[in-house]
């Protein structure tokens, strides 16, 4: 009897182990600008301030960004992008603080089923 308890006990913890793992998602936490090419979830850890050229290109599909209450800052020269995604699907921009001083401060362009929702967005020369 104490072995079958044994081996079902084995069996449960493996079971937990197995499917633990693969039920939490890991956040990624963002100092810096960059490429985002991996679906998941990202969020802001700091403002990000004087950003020469894009801050972050989304070249991957099924990715949620949130801004935590963070903001992106530009420097107000060049077609450059607070947020870039193009050709994508499942995009979710979220809680950015201000996205100022680029051309654009989030652009979509040619992507599908996606959401932003909850951003200020102010001083780009478009929107």
């Amino acid at each position: 009897m104490k072995r079958g308890a044994v081996g079902a006990f084995i069996f449960v913890a493996l079971l937990f182990l197995v499917l633990g793992v693969s039920a939490v998602s890991a956040v990624t936490v963002l100092s810096d600008c960059g490429e985002i090419k991996v679906a998941g979830e990202y969020e802001l850890g700091a403002d990000i301030l004087g950003q020469s050229g894009t801050c972050f290109t989304i070249t991957a599909d099924n990715v949620i960004f949130d801004g935590k209450g963070y903001g992106i800052d530009g420097d107000d020269s060049g077609t450059d992008y607070g947020i870039n995604a193009e050709d994508r699907t499942g995009i979710t921009i979220k809680n950015v603080n201000k996205i100022t001083d680029f051309y654009d401060g989030i652009r979509f362009d040619g992507t599908t089923n996606s959401l932003i929702e909850a951003n200020f967005i102010e001083s780009n020369r478009r929107y």
